[in-house]
């Protein structure tokens, strides 16, 4: 914006109100009552300072020299002035004139004005502050806000007593703090300055009373020469008698500065400058190499130069699309779907006409491929594993490593692993290549339980020549399980179940061998006590009985597995199951007494006798009826009738054996 001045053909104030945008000047109000009227205006004037309050989208002006009086405050909203000196609050500046400075700071959200007594003010609200004397006492300095330093710069300026100051300051919270840079523009008034915060800079105009016509930049809290940088600065008048005047904004909506230079006043020479950097082009790519698939961005930043900008490509990657309308700044990606060697070329062209190209390299490699297993899948707890796993492709070299059940990485593309608990482990085989491709390969392992048996007998305890029934209660183990058994006694088996009887008395120790097919092995054993086969024997107390006569019955039992179990038979359709058992026949006759006797594991052993029963007073010449075992039985004896007294003799012998009572059962 423009306001007022004096006019270089009449020299007369002016209070007509300018835009400037696109390169175009365009009059809002004349001042006057010819068209374009304001409803309202400043009176004529120069001299006046402006700043922008983006919190109130306002344009603040106070007056400088004019024809009604100064110091009165001013805004431009929506294109219409209001006189806010009566709505102000408080003191109010004074002495408008030349060397009013003023900036917007947005860290005290208020306008700063350094007025031409040299006292620092400030205006928001509606209200001016008045915040102390300026520390150099110098008035028309430059004033800027630096975002990068966080404050207001104030350089340079006019001292008391016809001096000028090269003096640097920042003004940060309401303090004034003095800056030492290694370089400073020489002392003098400028006559232009703004803040360029595309380039994060700020830029004086320095005066041209004492044969300067150079621009300054500040950055990083420090002065350079910009001149060569910003190009030929506005001239001066060619007349040492003539006056220069000049006045510099930014104009943010089109990026660059604008200045007025009035050349040699009064010679009526006026001219509008564009303060612009030259153009630069930065192009840059996330990465240089990529691999099939992955996501490359490209970013572009255009500095400098006159806008609009047109950008053009060449030899763009597959997979790329940049935006079709082109801003100072911005990015784009792209999805590589193609392997190869690529080479963008971005141009660049400015409405001046100015090009420029940058040139990017890219190569595109094929993604890592892998494989990975397990070499003993499934495996038993405690049995080493090997995780083997294989990487090709890719580009630069590749990090290789396995996780296993969710645990932390370990380096390398071989892991021997013991497995500690059963179950389904998932192994993750990870490749990372150089250009941050990534893939993950999971191999399942099945981890059984490391096999076991378990002896299962049919009985602890049995007897010689019995059959002993085993069976295996087998748990864990890989694919198929085997067991093998030994007996103790040089005999041996296979299978989930044996059967085996052993041939002699003691105690052994059965072994079961459980063997899965991956190597493992295990071994269990198990005492078994094997008695002596069971033998029995049986007597009675009389071979012929009389018929009603009682007979004893006694039996002897020797080996087997107790506790017994005893049948007898009489012969005549009588039974017992007592041990020892008594038994009166109730006819004549030859009868077969027999004994059976079962031991607790299947043994069995039976025995008979034979028992003549006769009438009273019938005499028979029979042979001892005594059996010691199953194996051996009386024979009748005939004996001559001669010899009747030596059978009689015989016969009381063994009548007494038999009536003797039964010793204990032999084991």
């Amino acid at each position: 914006m423009l306001f007022g001045g004096l006019s270089g053909s009449t020299n007369s104030l002016l209070n007509d109100t300018w835009l400037f945008h696109a390169g175009r000047w365009s009059e809002l109000c004349s001042g006057t009552s010819a068209a374009p009227e304001c409803v309202a205006s400043p009176p004529a004037e120069e001299y006046g300072a402006m700043a922008y309050d983006p919190a109130t989208s306002d344009l603040v002006l106070i007056e400088g020299i004019a024809l009604s009086g100064d110091d009165r405050t001013w805004t431009l909203h929506g294109g219409n002035w209001t006189n806010m000196t009566d709505r102000t609050q408080g003191n109010r500046p004074g002495g408008g004139g030349p060397g009013d400075s003023m900036a917007y700071d947005p860290a005290a959200s208020a306008i700063i004005l350094i007025d031409t007594s040299g006292e620092t003010w400030s205006f928001s609200n509606d209200t001016w502050t008045q915040l102390g004397a300026t520390p150099n006492n110098a008035v028309g300095s430059a004033l800027f806000y630096d975002s990068a330093a966080g404050g207001l710069i104030l350089w340079g300026g006019q001292l008391p007593f016809d001096g000028v100051s090269s003096q640097t300051w920042k003004f940060q919270s309401g303090n004034w703090t003095r800056l030492l840079p290694a370089m400073h523009p020489p002392a003098g008034v400028p006559w232009g300055w703004e803040y360029d915060p595309e380039f994060e800079y700020g830029i004086v105009f320095e005066p041209v009373f004492f044969g300067y016509n150079s621009t300054w930049v500040f950055l990083n809290d420090n002065w350079t020469n910009g001149s060569s940088r910003l190009g030929p600065a506005p001239p001066r008048a060619p007349n040492s008698h003539d006056w220069n005047y000049y006045e510099l904004a930014y104009d943010s909506s089109d990026g660059y500065g604008v200045a007025i230079a009035e050349i040699g006043f009064p010679s009526n020479t006026s001219q509008t400058w564009i303060l612009r950097a030259s153009l630069i082009l930065n192009v840059t790519a996330s990465a240089a190499v990529r691999d099939l698939g992955q996501t490359l961005n490209y970013s572009v930043r255009i500095q400098g130069g006159i806008g609009p900008y047109a950008v053009s490509y060449r030899t763009l990657p597959p997979g790329c699309v940049p935006p079709s309308a082109a801003s100072s700044n911005f990015t784009f990606s792209c999805l590589i779907n193609a392997t190869g060697y690529y080479s963008l070329t971005a141009n660049v062209t400015d409405r001046l006409g100015t090009v420029l190209g940058v040139v990017l390299p890219l190569l595109v490699n094929a993604d890592p491929v892998t494989y990975a297993y397990a070499d003993q899948n499934p495996t038993d707890v405690g049995l080493p594993c090997l995780l083997m796993g294989m990487a090709a492709f890719g580009t630069g070299a590749l990090n290789q490593s396995w996780t296993v059940g969710g645990g932390p990485p370990q380096a390398g593309s071989i892991l021997r692993v013991n497995f500690t608990s059963a179950g389904i482990i998932d192994a993750v085989f990870t490749v990372v290549d150089r250009a941050g491709f990534r893939v993950n390969t999971t191999v399942v392992v099945a981890v059984n339980a490391y096999p076991t048996g378990e002896i299962l007998p049919s009985r602890n305890v049995t007897d010689v020549g019995l059959s002993l029934n085993f069976s295996a209660n087998q748990t864990g183990g890989s694919v198929y399980v085997t067991e093998g058994w030994v007996f103790g006694d040089g005999s041996a088996s296979s299978g989930l179940t044996a059967s085996h009887a052993f041939g002699t008395a003691g105690v052994f120790t059965v072994g079961l061998w459980t063997n899965d097919s991956i190597g493992a092995s295990s071994f269990t054993s198990l005492p078994i006590r094997v008695n002596p086969s069971l033998i029995a024997g049986a007597s009675a107390n009389a071979s012929q009985p009389l018929v009603g006569s009682p007979v004893e019955f006694t039996s002897v039992v020797a080996g087997g597995t107790g506790p017994d179990t005893y049948w007898w038979s009489f012969g005549d359709g009588s039974t017992s199951n007592s041990p020892n058992a008594t038994h009166a026949y109730s006819a004549t006759g030859a009868y077969k007494a027999t004994l059976v006797v079962n031991d607790s594991v299947g043994g069995s052993h039976s025995t008979r006798l034979p028992i003549d029963v006769i009438s009273p007073g019938v005499m028979r010449i029979a042979p001892p009826n005594v059996t010691l075992n199953s194996r051996y039985t009386a024979t009748d004896l005939t004996l001559a009738i001669g010899a009747a007294v030596l059978v009689g003799v015989a016969l009381g012998v063994l009548i007494g054996r038999a009536r003797r009572p039964p010793g204990p059962p032999s084991r």
